[in-house]
């Protein structure tokens, strides 16, 4: 049996984007590698739904929106498509930084205001108009797959190049809000400005 050369504080501890890289690349994946998929969800939808389990790791909330210790982080979806509800399954109910995960699916009227965290499937691109004013107005980490979601004022985007998913950020819309986003996602994400 082969050891594994090097260990992730071993990683952390070098300069470089190739090694903050792929200490990324396990921090992203190791949550899922022992977990069992429904046949109907993609490969692009886990991947997705990785990353933004993920994403939790790298960010702290505004002081305003401070999550309390007893509280749950609230992670809420806005999809028709019940896959990609699905492929964030086998994370509800574990704990990221010393929190619980719960998800809500948001439907009409878009109630918004107890999420922490609200995804935008890129099928509901015509909502963005009406959901941008709520999400800066309870300071809520958005999220989505559409391509431009950050040049529109989203937070984080997740575009799809060649078959790979790319992480895009406005930090200036970030900051803004009172986000603070880790160095080690910021220098591998496309930092991209508003329109």
């Amino acid at each position: 049996m082969r050891v594994f050369p090097f260990s992730i504080s071993w990683l952390k501890r070098k300069e470089g984007i190739c090694f903050q890289l792929i200490f990324l690349y396990f921090i992203f994946f190791s949550s899922f590698f022992n977990t069992t998929y429904a046949r109907d969800i993609t490969n692009e939808d886990k991947i997705k739904a990785s990353y933004v389990f993920n994403f939790i790791r790298f960010i702290d909330w505004p002081l305003n929106q401070r999550i309390e210790s007893s509280k749950p982080i609230v992670v809420c979806v806005i999809n028709k498509n019940n896959q990609f509800i699905k492929a964030f399954s086998p994370v509800v109910g574990k704990e990221v930084k010393g929190h619980l995960l719960t998800f809500r699916k948001i439907s009409e009227p878009y109630d918004i205001s107890k999420c922490h965290l609200l995804y935008i499937d890129k099928a509901e691109k015509n909502l963005i108009s009406q959901l941008l004013p709520k999400i800066k107005k309870y300071n809520i980490l958005s999220i989505s797959d559409m391509n431009a979601f950050c040049s529109m004022g989203g937070m984080i985007g997740m575009v799809t190049k060649k078959g790979k998913v790319k992480v895009e950020i406005n930090l200036s819309v970030a900051k803004a809000a009172g986000f603070k986003i880790n160095s080690n996602l910021l220098e591998v994400a496309t930092i991209v400005s508003s329109q």
